[in-house]
């Protein structure tokens, strides 16, 4: 790997126990169990009814100028969205992330409109005001010791008029309520050999995250959901979707 790709760190403090445990999630198997047999041939037969997350959130970006991947992991998603974008930075509180998103794409040719770097984005985010055309939160919020503060962010690196497309957990999901009926935690992240969950702080539903971003006067374009049948979902939102997708834009 070239000089210029090597792993780029923002000189301000990280949490290092935070950064282990998600530099271990990129390389350790989530050790929650695997599903039935009934249930992989079910998911394979339903899978053309499904509509991936990455998916809604590329069709919800607006091509443009700068993109923020905040959370950007193994660089998946910043890599499809490349053509909508003349530039892409990403963000990760991880080594193990940044160095797979190096990885992918040392070999383009257009590599040069990609910057990955380590950050915490608990410290702020490391860009001037009024930088970025649009940002991308794909499960990330839910992380955050407290949400309100990293969307002000968000906000501040935001050009007028710019856009947050945002993913979190809907926790009041018909099945996590299930889980909880029979007394059973729901696990709607990576879970450790305890099958706990350390990396999700915060619990949200529809109108939970709705009421924030316009308290911090977001103005809430969309709200969608992915998943399996996910348009017949959302006349039921809060019970039957798995994950609230929103668009917003800075007011």
């Amino acid at each position: 790997m070239s000089k210029q790709y090597s792993i780029k760190r923002s000189a301000r403090q990280t949490n290092n126990d935070l950064k282990e445990y998600y530099d271990e999630a990129y390389t350790i198997k989530d050790v929650r169990k695997d599903p039935s047999m009934f249930m992989l041939k079910l998911a394979t037969k339903l899978r053309r009814f499904n509509t991936p997350q990455d998916n809604i959130l590329f069709n919800l970006l607006t091509p443009s100028n700068r993109l923020l991947d905040l959370g950007c992991g193994d660089g998946t998603f910043a890599l499809k969205a490349k053509n909508k974008y003349h530039e892409i930075y990403g963000i990760d509180i991880s080594d193990q992330a940044v160095k797979l998103a190096l990885e992918k794409i040392s070999n383009l040719e257009d590599k040069n409109c990609f910057s990955f770097m380590v950050h915490d984005a608990d410290n702020g985010l490391p860009f001037e005001d009024s930088f970025f055309n649009s940002v991308v939160c794909d499960a990330v919020l839910e992380h955050m010791p407290y949400p309100p503060a990293l969307l002000k962010e968000i906000k501040r690196t935001l050009k007028p008029e710019g856009e947050l497309i945002l993913l979190i957990p809907n926790d009041a999901w018909i099945f996590y309520r299930l889980q909880y009926l029979i007394g059973k935690i729901p696990q709607s992240g990576a879970v450790n050999e305890m099958g706990i969950d350390w990396g999700h702080l915060h619990k949200f539903n529809k109108k939970m995250i709705v009421d924030l971003l316009c308290s911090l006067n977001y103005k809430v374009m969309a709200v969608t959901c992915s998943g399996i049948f996910a348009k017949w979902r959302k006349p039921w939102f809060t019970l039957l979707a798995g994950d609230i997708i929103i668009r917003a834009i800075k007011e």
